[in-house]
């Protein structure tokens, strides 16, 4: 298993984290956490794009991404999020769903998203499977700080879980049971 870690503070009230958690040729697990320190409201996505390419499903609250190689299962591993629709090539009322391979260049590539409304502190957990079926989710548990949280789910390749512990200070760790 690998992780990484990153953060950022934008606007200079919003603090950002973003966690990878990558089993090579089985997973990848994106967990993000975002705060408000006024506590305003926001909707919060967490945006996907892909190559032109590919070929983007939503299937019930899963996307799946199909590519000349394989096809990779989109899940979001939190409830109450909303899948948005797949989006390819639009110029209003945003620009969104294109790739540029160029300076000046677009090219119409899908993008997708999961959101969160009048949050001021929210968290997504999505996972990237390989798996021959779309993920199952078992559980999820974060702590409002986002420096705790606990996963599981089901797939063709078994029962995964992972317990996260990133305290403000210290090492942090990661445990991984199939």
């Amino acid at each position: 298993i690998f992780a990484v870690e990153t953060e950022i503070k934008s606007h200079t009230t919003i603090r950002q984290t973003r966690v990878w958690i990558f089993k090579p040729g089985k997973w990848l697990l994106v967990f993000d956490w975002f705060h408000d320190n006024l506590k305003a409201p926001h909707t919060v996505r967490q945006w996907w794009h892909t190559s032109p390419d590919h070929i983007v499903m939503l299937t019930g609250d899963s996307y799946k991404v199909i590519t000349k190689e394989y096809s990779v299962w989109v899940h979001s591993l939190v409830k109450g999020v909303e899948a948005g629709a797949v989006i390819l090539g639009q110029m209003k009322p945003k620009i969104q769903g294109f790739w540029s391979p160029a300076e000046r260049k677009a090219e119409p590539a899908a993008a997708f998203h999961y959101a969160l409304r009048d949050r001021f502190t929210a968290s997504f957990a999505t996972l990237f499977s390989l798996s021959k079926e779309a993920p199952k989710q078992l559980y999820s548990n974060i702590a409002p700080s986002g420096r705790k949280a606990q996963f599981s789910w089901n797939d063709s390749n078994g029962k995964h879980r992972i317990k996260m512990q990133r305290p403000a200070d210290g090492d942090w760790q990661i445990d991984y049971n199939i």
